[in-house]
């Protein structure tokens, strides 16, 4: 299962009462999970007409409307004036929606990212990669048949798609990246990647996802429950260190 995270700070200061209560207003169901809030979210709505029947469990309800809910799970830490909320979910959906809520209830929002964790942690083995191009939306996947090293990539983070001899095909200079005839003379930025990584942890840990343009990262893990507090509290340990802020007064990368 991939545990994704974000983390974002807002210069004030807010409780873990206060946004539960804030979520509460909203019509969000909110449970206390510990050191942490669970908050659900309605990501879709059906509802029964001419066209549509809703079964349950194979059987048809007379319901005229069911919604599906996904959680997020966040935690709130204050300090110095500053509230930092760390969100966790396997659910890409329920994560964006958590900041985009954030984003409308505070300002200003300040994302946490993940160039610090790259410019350290050079030697990764990245097994894939994705690179995107502004200008006409296009996005160039690769997945690599031998590990790649990420200082290898990040030296390439704009390159210039030019012909090469694959036919169908046309590649960079160092005949790593892949995209289509559309790309030619297009300067393409690395926008994420997944790599292998090693951790001394409480559970195995596969892969690990980064992601610069959306400001998240995730890590593939065998199965957990997101209902345990030790396993959540690891979570956000982790995501400390994958995903930071710099200090406003100090500088210092937190």
């Amino acid at each position: 299962m991939i545990n994704l995270m974000a983390r974002c700070r807002i210069p004030e200061q807010v409780t873990t009462e206060d946004f539960s209560s804030w979520c509460q207003r909203l019509g969000l169901e909110v449970e206390q999970k510990g050191s942490h809030l669970k908050v659900w979210q309605t990501m879709q709505n059906f509802h029964m007409d001419d066209y549509t029947r809703i079964y349950s469990k194979y059987k048809y309800e007379k319901s005229e409307r069911v919604a599906i809910a996904f959680p997020c799970y966040v935690y709130v830490e204050t300090n110095k004036g500053e509230t930092l909320f760390t969100i966790i979910s396997v659910e890409r959906e329920a994560l964006t929606s958590m900041r985009s809520l954030l984003e409308a209830l505070y300002e200003p929002v300040n994302q946490a990212g993940v160039e610090a964790y790259l410019s350290h942690n050079r030697e990764l083995s990245v097994q894939s990669a994705r690179w995107y191009n502004s200008d006409d939306n296009c996005r160039i996947d690769r997945v690599f048949d031998k590990p790649v090293p990420l200082h290898v990539l990040l030296g390439t983070s704009k390159f210039l798609i030019v012909p090469s001899r694959l036919g169908d095909l046309w590649a960079s200079r160092n005949d790593l990246f892949f995209g289509s005839p559309l790309s030619q003379g297009c300067h393409y930025e690395l926008v994420s990647v997944a790599a292998s990584i090693h951790l001394d942890a409480p559970v195995r840990v596969w892969t690990v996802y980064l992601n610069r343009m959306d400001h998240l990262a995730g890590l593939d893990t065998e199965d957990i429950s997101l209902e345990d507090d030790f396993v959540i509290n690891w979570l956000v340990n982790q995501a400390s260190q994958l995903l930071m802020l710099q200090n406003c007064v100090t500088g210092v990368e937190v």
